[in-house]
Order: C-alpha cells, then structure tokens, then sequence
C-alpha cells in the first residue's frame, strides 16, 4: 500500500492524504516485484505470470529470482517451492513444473540496491570502488582526467543507488577515504592521502573531485534518522501543519471609540484623528 507520510502520521491536511494505493506489481527495467500477503497468493499470481508470458515466448529465470519475506510472525524457510510452466502447454493444469527460490527476509534488493539496509549498501559501494581500476597508459593522467573519469564510471553508479538507499554519513566519508587512497596510489604520492584536500571546490584552491558524503547528505536531507535531517523534518511538518489553522484577518479594523464617517487612514500609522 502506497500513501502519503503525512498520512502515516495521521496528519491529514490535503485530499491526497485520503488516498491509498494497493500495489499490485512493481517493475524497472529488468527488475519486477509481485506483492501478495500471502505465499499461496504469490504462488498463484507467479503461475499466472507465467502463463501469460509464454505466449510472447519469455520466461523467468529461477536462477535470479527471490522470494522476500517481511515482518513475518515466524522464522521463514530458506527456499520456497514456486510453480511454472511448460512452455509448450502453458494452461494445460495437468503439467505444471516447480522451481525452488531462495527466501531473504532481512532487506529487500531493487536495481541492484540494498533496501532499508545501509550496511550492505555500504560493502556494495565499497566492492565497487575497490573493484575500480584506472586506465593503464605509458603516462599518469592529471587530476583533471581523474576527476572525469571518477564521475563518468564510478560516480554515475554510485549517485542512483544511494538515492534509492542512502549511507550512514561516517560510512560514506569512509567511501570517500578509499577513493582519495585510490587516487593516491596511482600518481604514487609520498603523503597521506586526504579525502577533504580533494573534493574541495577549486574556489577553495582544491581540486574538486566528486564526494560521496556531499552526494549522502544530498540524499538524507529528509527522511533520515540522524538530528540534522530529523530537524529539518520538523521544521517542514510545522510549516505544512499551519495551513489547517486558517485564521482571517477583520475586513476593517474594529474602532474602540468614536470617529468620523471619514477619517484618514495611513498604513505605518494607522487612524490619524483629525477632521476632514
């Protein structure tokens, strides 16, 4: 079910905050998500998935798939037994073929990201910069080929996933660490390396090469749990809660005493006394 966080909160203040949505099926590119309640209904619904999708001559690859179990009350099995089809006799009821997927319950994984799970998004981001590797010349490259190369293959895939996942804050200055020791090692320099020398803008004498922990903050800037972002959240639910409290001003100001039919009227000073 999808809905508004105001909503969540039982804050209701626009129309949209009585909407809710039931979600069905999610899918991005290569990656699709069947919701269901229960495992006889996923089952059910996959079987009927596949039956459709015969006849446009795909099928699922088992090998890839998982079954998530949230909040379940008891301790899920490790693999599930999951219904297919043969492709040649997909609605024949009497063949039906099984295929087992393993069962994960303590995060979810979308595009390639851990969900509602910082620390595996952490050793994701980590085997990827350790995995990264300049380019091999006769020459070193200059900063300025570092940077671009940083931003073109390694930063343009670590930007979308901490959007949809975003890093405990020392965690990511920790990414940012390793990828100044990266740099360091490759133009051979005798001292340590310094993570905020590099990504500090050239305005500040530096050589503004990109930063994670900046890309981080970007991304928990509300909806995180550490005081800044939770700050900042509070100060967004105040400013939204006082739209509900419509008070209208008088449409003239109520005179305690006596005046003219005319009397002038300045707007610094308000109602000057004297006859017209």
């Amino acid at each position: 079910m999808v809905l508004t966080k105001t909503a969540l909160q039982h804050d209701f203040h626009v129309p949209t905050d009585n909407i809710r949505l039931h979600v069905p099926m999610v899918e991005a590119i290569d990656d699709s998500y069947i919701t269901a309640t229960t495992l006889a209904t996923c089952q059910e619904t996959c079987l009927c998935v596949e039956q459709f999708q015969s006849y446009y001559g795909s099928k699922t690859d088992w090998k890839k798939s998982r079954l998530y179990i949230l909040n379940s009350p008891s301790p899920p099995p490790n693999r599930v037994i999951m219904l297919t089809v043969n492709s040649y006799c997909p609605f024949d009821p009497t063949i039906n073929y099984i295929a087992e997927v393993d069962v994960i319950s303590d995060h979810l994984t979308f595009l390639h990201t851990p969900i509602d799970n910082p620390k595996k998004q952490f050793l994701t981001l980590r085997d990827l910069i350790n995995n990264f590797q300049f380019p091999s010349l006769i020459c070193r490259l200059p900063f300025t080929a570092l940077s671009r190369i940083l931003s073109q293959t390694l930063i343009s895939k670590i930007r979308p996933r901490l959007l949809f996942q975003p890093l405990m804050q020392p965690d990511a200055e920790k990414l940012d660490k390793l990828i100044a020791t990266k740099i360091h090692s490759y133009l051979r320099f005798p001292f340590p390396p310094s993570s905020s020398l590099l990504t500090l803008p050239l305005a500040q004498f530096s050589f503004d090469f990109p930063s994670i922990a900046l890309i981080n903050i970007e991304a928990t800037i509300t909806g995180a749990t550490d005081l800044p972002s939770q700050a900042n959240d509070a100060v967004d639910k105040h400013a939204t809660q006082t739209q509900k409290y419509l008070v209208r001003p008088p449409t003239a100001p109520l005179p305690t005493f006596y005046m003219d039919d005319f009397v002038l009227y300045y707007l610094r000073a308000g109602f000057i006394e004297w006859p017209v």
